[in-house]
């Protein structure tokens, strides 16, 4: 049996994920880069009340899902661009949020800048998610 202030947490590590991703979508634009992205991601994460329950991760265009930078910043095997955001990239962002044990685990998927270029994609994760 769950009592009331484990729920409270689960929902409140919930919340500061979802506010976590919709702040990282508004930052995500053409010329920044995956790793200071990473880095906003997880100091908005502990900004709000949590800490990282994983690191932030980011899957951009056909790059599997769960990658994260390292401090020395070494692109992912087979990547031939630099690691920084292009109009029409296809990225899926993945937040973690733990709160006093208590984990709030929430990914959205988007494109910068909003070409169009990925919206069967993007509907077609929404619809796998409401399902």
């Amino acid at each position: 049996m769950v009592d009331e202030s484990s729920l409270k947490y689960w929902h409140d590590a919930g919340h500061v994920a979802r506010r976590v991703l919709e702040a990282v979508k508004e930052f995500i634009e053409p010329g920044k880069t995956w790793h200071e992205t990473i880095v906003e991601a997880e100091r908005l994460i502990k900004r709000n009340g949590g800490s990282p329950a994983f690191p932030a991760t980011l899957a951009v265009n056909n790059l599997a899902a769960h990658y994260t930078t390292d401090h020395a910043i070494t692109p992912p095997a087979d990547w031939e661009r630099e690691m920084i955001f292009e109009n029409g990239d296809l990225v899926k962002v993945d937040i973690g949020v733990h709160i006093n044990g208590h984990i709030g685990d929430n990914a959205l998927s988007f494109e910068v800048g909003n070409t169009g270029k990925h919206t069967e994609q993007i509907k077609a994760a929404k619809e796998s998610r409401d399902a």
